[in-house]
């Protein structure tokens, strides 16, 4: 028996550790706790790289359905303009913003019918979308009680977007940044042209041939419009 009276349970006398051993328990603990802490940010990015991925799909395909339900289904619609003057083209192409209305069957919830809509992009780069169902004239009197909207935050991060409208020019198209039926003959655009550019830098476009502009026949080679 050792001074210090250590022994173990069966009589024998217990080792102690070394301060090397010690130390290479520690060094051991060290390492293990940093390729754990390396796979936990890994899974994290990962994770985080997936939720972007998964939140820029959705904001696209709200984007694409946009584009399908309301450029490609503009209508041509007349509707007494707000000054009283006269009827009017519920449309208005700005570089940066457009206003129109869509035609659908009414469905049995009361859904479709007349929708009149405007999408602009707010300071803060929410592209918004607001559907009515009375007309969203851009220069409502202040008299006049605007109709009630629904606002809907189809894309966000957007630092610009840009519209174009291309018209027939000697059976060619041709693209301006800004469409008002009542300087057009009172024509909706063929198409409409939207693009997207990103916070960060990256860009997208969506092209949709407008399926209201009948007054229009485009030659074969101009049939590829989506």
């Amino acid at each position: 028996m050792r001074r210090d009276g250590s022994r173990t349970h069966h009589g024998g006398v217990r080792r102690r550790f070394t301060l090397l051993e010690l130390l290479l328990a520690f060094v051991v603990l060290v390492v293990v706790l940093m390729v754990i802490s390396l796979s936990f940010r890994a899974v994290v990015a990962s994770w985080r790289g997936m939720a972007r991925s998964t939140a820029r799909a959705e904001e696209q395909l709200r984007l694409t359905d946009f584009a399908d339900e309301y450029l490609r289904r503009l209508a041509m619609f007349k509707f007494q303009n707000s000054n009283g003057g006269g009827e009017e083209v519920v449309f208005v192409g700005n570089p940066g913003s457009v206003y129109g209305c869509v035609i659908s069957a009414v469905q049995p919830d009361g859904s479709g019918g007349i929708v009149y809509f405007k999408t602009e992009l707010s300071e803060s780069g929410d592209l918004v979308l607001s559907t009515a169902r009375a007309p969203l004239f851009p220069d409502i009197p202040a008299d006049v009680e605007p109709p009630e909207t629904k606002a809907e935050v189809i894309a966000s991060k957007v630092a610009k977007v840009e519209f174009s409208y291309a018209g027939l020019e000697d059976g060619d198209l041709e693209f301006q940044d800004e469409w008002l039926p009542d300087e057009e003959g009172g024509l909706l655009p063929v198409a409409v042209l939207m693009k997207v550019e990103w916070e960060n830098g990256t860009s997208e476009v969506w092209l949709r041939r407008l399926a209201g502009a009948q007054e229009y026949v485009l030659p074969k080679a101009q049939g590829g419009l989506l």
